[in-house]
């Protein structure tokens, strides 16, 4: 499990919720926890108007989100066949 290194914050948009906010800015949808902790005002809140400002978590290994796993690299090369 990775540490939260740093924060960011982000504006949300109308009914956003805790979890689209961490599938849209995080890892994936379970860190919406992690959102919840960071910004516990806002806890009770199912959907989120537009334009609130939310802290958001980076995490130490954020930096390979975007990687791809290598049986996914090599699909992606065939495709291209």
């Amino acid at each position: 499990m990775s540490q939260i290194i740093d924060t960011t914050t982000e504006l949300t948009s109308a009914m956003d919720t805790f979890d689209t906010l961490a599938d849209r800015y995080c890892r994936d949808e379970f860190d919406a926890s992690d959102i919840v902790m960071l910004n516990p005002d806002y806890s009770n809140v199912v959907f989120f108007g537009e334009d609130i400002e939310i802290t958001i978590p980076i995490y130490e290994d954020a930096e390979d989100a975007d990687s791809l796993p290598p049986w996914m690299e090599d699909a992606e090369d065939d495709s291209e066949i």
